[in-house]
């Protein structure tokens, strides 16, 4: 069986965390970063399922981790990633998990 590309494993992880099926969703999105491991975009992608299944720290260090990958551009949580990570994480319906 041919292996799947980074833009199909990420469709596929987009897929799954709008179905909220977040297992597959993670192992979809590692098997991405596995093909493409400086992808910002899967990394950030990542915390964000970490994020919705209550592991915050996680999430707040890969997504601090695309800062650096994403020299340049403008960031409205720039210096404040954990803040911006609870606060994604309390807008999912998460908090006081």
């Amino acid at each position: 069986m041919p292996t799947l590309d980074v833009e199909e494993l990420k469709h596929l992880a987009l897929e799954a965390m709008q179905r909220d099926r977040d297992e597959d969703a993670i192992r979809l999105l590692k098997d991405a970063m596995e093909q493409a491991p400086d992808n910002a975009e899967l990394l950030y992608l990542l915390g964000m399922v970490h994020s919705h299944i209550g592991l915050v720290d996680r999430a707040t260090d890969e997504m601090g981790e695309t800062l650096p990958r994403v020299s340049g551009r403008r960031l409205p949580w720039r210096g404040r990633e954990r803040d911006a990570v609870r606060d994604l994480h309390d807008e999912a319906g998460h908090s006081g998990d």
